[in-house]
């Protein structure tokens, strides 16, 4: 089992060093790795609020502001990465990516200011906060890990799944795997889930493709009416949709297919 303090300190402290990129553009790992460890802080919340109803449901709002920036960031590079995959004539591929340098970088400075506002002492507020909590948890807390993984299971029966349900079942899915990695070794989760690991894991890994290529086929729809590009331009953004509208679904059709293996 993680040492569950250790964890929020450690989960803080690389919150915290954000301050010192807001200065020069970090790259998608960085904007990832922040994602990354706000969603974790978030899990653990989510878990720490399942046996202490009293803990403030706004525990993490110095976070919010700063995630949803970093997320805006991280959408228009993995447009990029599709418009650079999309193999378009060099001069139309230019065109694109200067424009999607453009949108990033006007999303980067509404992201500086999110970081310049995460107050160190906002981050000592959540430690100050959680660590109480933390303290209390004197078990393994199964009584959790049984509702999130009967609520997941309950959705993946449903025989209509509209893009509504499967952003809610990433969601969860996402938020069960952060936690189950503190208690458990991925080899050896407890035999009261009704999924094991590499379910989950094929999961997240699927609904995050799908996740991806939507956004991306949704921000492309919207360039295509941009008067910015040429015709030429709009053409081949319009392309590139088809493509990412073709990704989305094939990680939908390959997520209901192992649906129906762990079924059976």
């Amino acid at each position: 089992m993680t040492d569950l303090i250790l964890h929020l300190e450690n989960l803080l402290a690389d919150i915290e060093a954000l301050d010192t990129l807001h200065d020069c553009h970090p790259d998608k790992k960085a904007i990832h790795r922040l994602r990354v460890r706000i969603k974790m802080l978030k899990a653990l919340v989510i878990l720490l609020k399942w046996y202490f109803h009293d803990l403030d449901p706004d525990v993490l709002h110095a976070t919010k502001k700063l995630f949803k920036r970093a997320g805006v960031v991280r959408d228009w590079q993995l447009l990029a990465e599709f418009v650079r995959r999309s193999g378009a004539n060099e001069k139309v591929l230019q065109e694109l990516k200067k424009l999607l340098r453009d949108k990033e970088d006007k999303a980067y400075k509404q992201y500086q200011s999110a970081c310049r506002k995460l107050k160190k002492d906002s981050v000592k507020k959540i430690k100050f906060l959680l660590k109480p909590y933390i303290a209390r948890m004197k078990e393994q807390p199964q009584a959790y890990f049984e509702k999130a993984a009967s609520d997941i299971s309950a959705q993946l029966m449903e025989k209509q799944m509209p893009d509504k349900s499967l952003h809610k079942i990433r969601r969860e899915v996402k938020m069960l795997l952060y936690n189950l990695k503190l208690f458990y070794d991925e080899g050896s989760l407890p035999d009261y889930l009704p999924f094991q690991h590499l379910f989950l894991s094929k999961a997240d890994k699927l609904l995050g493709s799908w996740h991806d290529a939507t956004v991306a086929e949704g921000l492309l729809q919207k360039i295509s009416a941009s008067d910015e590009l040429t015709r030429a331009a709009k053409e081949a953004v319009l392309q590139i949709v088809g493509a990412a509208a073709a990704s989305a679904n094939a990680s939908r059709l390959k997520f209901k297919y192992d649906i129906n293996q762990y079924q059976k």
